[in-house]
Parts: structure tokens; sequence; C-alpha cells
């Protein structure tokens, strides 16, 4: 907790009180004037300087001497030009912070305050006995930064040094009190790390803390699963889903797992595991599971599940796939017309039963690419079938549906309209094609 008490800015000690005045009336216009009004909390000092009661009174005054741009505190803008401790203990964590001046929202100000409950220095054998670590980086910052290769993987321990980890870790000690002191640059000139280590079973980074000739009673533990650090070193590429339609993909992992995930192929290689990849064509969305390894030792590192997503809706079907008919599609078509090639007029309901037999004899094509309409098992597939490459392996559609929208005889042309209404499991809106077959001229 931390124990205040405001002085005035003018000393009155010592002196007598003045004689009460009569209440005089306030300005036309103004305002009656509070010499408190301007007066900082010790709350609105603290967020200045960004001290907390966990520092000595040597870090604070460390801030107080080095900290004096304008900065916004709440609703005040503060700006401590010149500022000290005077009254100071350091053995019992207190002293008087001087603001000799400064400015509050533009307005020239000063006042005393007296601080308690700061840190108390342990002493040597305290702070090395007492000693403890604890993440100061953490989360994807962390992940990213922090190598736990040599450890986990070779179990190699010299880069690991008290440089190294205090960029990291804050280093903690107490006095006999239990009261917490972090340690200072100062202080960490005399660390030293001892028997390092990565406990397997505690999923932890695990360590002793020499500070002075005396070790850290306890291993300092630091959390850090490697299933966590190492799902950040693969990621989705992102420009990949939003230009592939998601069934294909997944139909054809092994020819597109290479290009939606990135990692650093100089320290691992990520291998496609044998099961555990699922499908979502209502979200457009797939889970890979991948075995992630160590390119030198051949090493598995961790088993990994991917979330790829944002994959092409198959509204975009309408821009991507054509189809155009075929001289068997002009010849079935005009039997089921059975001569009857009115200029004009729309012949959908002579055409529009049986579309799904008379349809697989269009030609489709995707990306330049002539399409495949077969039969797989129960199924009806289209896709590109034995030509699949990168470019077009991802069309695959299962079951596909198609309903005949118009059919209209036109110069002597049939202008058929139809619309695709499902596909993979999926009900799909708004996406026709139209396509002309020749040859319908009465005789």
């Amino acid at each position: 907790m931390v124990l205040m008490i405001a002085l005035s800015a003018c000393d009155h000690d010592n002196k007598p009180s003045p004689k009460p005045e009569e209440p005089k009336p306030e300005n036309p216009g103004g305002s009656k004037e509070d010499p408190q009004q301007q007066n900082l909390t010790a709350e609105e000092i603290a967020q200045y300087y960004n001290w907390s009661t966990t520092m000595t009174v040597e870090a604070v005054d460390a801030l107080v001497r080095s900290v004096h741009e304008a900065k916004k505190v709440g609703s005040k803008t503060i700006e401590i030009k010149d500022a000290t401790l005077t009254d100071r203990d350091d053995t019992k964590g207190t002293f008087t912070l001087d603001i000799r001046e400064a400015l509050i929202d533009g307005k020239k100000h000063s006042q005393k305050m007296a601080f308690s409950g700061f840190a108390i220095r342990p002493s040597d054998s305290e702070i090395g006995i007492r000693a403890y670590a604890t993440w100061k980086v953490k989360g994807e910052e962390l992940f990213k930064t922090f190598d736990l290769d040599p450890l986990y993987i070779n179990n190699k321990t010299e880069m690991y040094d008290t440089e190294y980890l205090a960029r990291f870790v804050s280093f903690i000690s107490s006095n006999t009190q239990g009261q917490q002191y972090i340690l200072t640059a100062e202080d960490m000139k005399h660390v030293k790390i001892i028997d390092l280590r990565y406990d397997r079973a505690k999923e932890s980074i695990t360590f002793k803390i020499g500070y002075k000739g005396f070790s850290s009673s306890s291993y300092a533990t630091l959390p850090l699963r490697p299933m966590d650090y190492y799902d950040h070193k693969v990621s989705i590429v992102e420009n990949f889903a939003p230009q592939k339609y998601m069934r294909g993909v997944f139909m054809h992992l092994g020819l597109y797992s290479g290009h939606m995930l990135s990692y650093d192929h100089d320290k691992y290689v990520v291998e496609l595991s044998d099961n555990g990849h699922q499908g979502d064509d209502n979200n457009n969305a797939l889970w890979l599971t991948v075995s992630l390894r160590d390119k030198d030792s051949d090493r598995e590192l961790a088993t990994l599940r991917k979330e790829v997503n944002n994959f092409k809706p198959l509204t975009e079907l309408k821009k991507d796939i054509d189809i155009s008919s075929s001289a068997t599609l002009d010849e079935t078509l005009k039997k089921k017309l059975k001569g009857d090639f009115t200029e004009g007029k729309d012949m959908s309901d002579k055409l529009k039963s049986g579309i799904m037999n008379w349809i697989k004899q269009a030609q489709f094509s995707y990306k330049g690419e002539a399409l495949d309409y077969y039969t797989k098992g129960m199924n009806d597939i289209i896709s590109c079938g034995s030509g699949i490459t990168q470019e077009n392996g991802d069309l695959y559609l299962e079951n596909p549906r198609f309903e005949l929208v118009s059919a209209v005889i036109q110069d002597a042309k049939l202008r058929v309209t139809v619309r695709l209404t499902f596909a993979n499991e999926v009900a799909v809106e708004g996406v026709t094609f139209v396509f002309v077959a020749h040859g319908f001229r009465n005789a």
C-alpha cells in the first residue's frame, strides 16, 4: 500500500495562523480559486513515473531523475520538469517527492508528497537464497523472439546466460518479511545461471540462480509448452485460401500443403499426418494435422493442428467455370424438342426434365482447363480428373445439382441458362451459366 501525505508548496511551519478574513464576493464572471485543485494524487504521480511499490527507493530515484516529458495521465497533461527525493530512507522504503517545477494542463505547479511502503533492498544472502524468475515477455512475442531449439532439441545451454535470459525474464527476490524486490541492472551483474535444463515432465525451463556466492534454495521454473512454442513456428500463408476452393484442396492435401504452410525450411520439416484432417464446406475452412520435425536430427518436435479458412465460396464459380455445348449435347436437345424450333419460344418445359442427364454432355472448363464430369462410386464428380495441377486441382464438385432457368431459340440457336443449386453437400445460390447449342432451324 502506498501511504502519502500532501504538504503545502509554501512552508508555513512555525508561523501564526492568519486571522480569518470576512468572506468576499466572487469576481463577476469568474470562479472561486481552489489552491488544492491542481494537486496531483499519489496514483497520478505513480502513473506518470510508472513506478510501483515493488521498486526500491533507489530505483524510484532513477526514474525521477530521468523522466521529464509531458504525459497524459487520466484527464490531465502532466510534465514534471524538476523534482527530487528528500527525507529519503532506503532502509524503510520511504521518501518525500519534492516537485519544484511542473506543468499541469499548461499551468505552473509545485508540491511535496511523502511516500512509504516501497521495497527494502534485501541483503545479499536474501537476494541469492530467495531468488526466483518469471517471464516478463509472454505470448506471441515470446514465441517469436525466444529460441528454445538448442535447449529442447540438443540440450545445449551455452546461449542461455544471464544476459540472454534477462531479455525475457524478470529476476525477483524478497526480504525475510516477504516484501518483493526486483533485481536492478546493477544486481544483474552478479547473477549467474546454474544447472539450466528443460524439464519435459513439467514442460518448463528450470535453473538455479546464483548471486554473490549464494544460490537460490529452489529451482526457478519458467513454463514453456513445446506445443505452444512450435505452433507459432508454422503459420498459414494468408493469400493462399482466398484464391482457392476448399474441397479440391482438401481432396489433394499432398499437392497443396507445402503451399499453404509457412515455416523456416532451414530449421524444420513439416509433414502431413496420416489422419486427423477435416474439411468444412459450410464455412469454407479445413483443418490439417501436421508433424513438425527438426531438419538436422529428424526428431519430431510437435504434432500441430492448423486451421485454414477464408477459402473462396462456391458463389465464385459463376466467374470461374465456363460451360459450352457439344455436338452430342446439340443432338440430344434437338431430339427432346422433337423438331419444335419456334423462334423466340422458351423451351424450358420440354427440356427441364432429365437435365441431370443431358447436362453431363456439356463441356465444362476451369481456368482454361477442361473439366471431367464423371461418376465415382455413388457420386457424380466435376473436377480436372487426371489433369490435376496446383492451378486447377482446387475445383472439385461432388454431386452437383443443376436446374434449367430458360432455353430460348434465337437465330437458329438455343440459348440455354442453367443454375447450379447444390454441390459438396451445401446449397448454392446465384450461380448461373449460359451456353449456346447450334442447329435449331426449322426445315
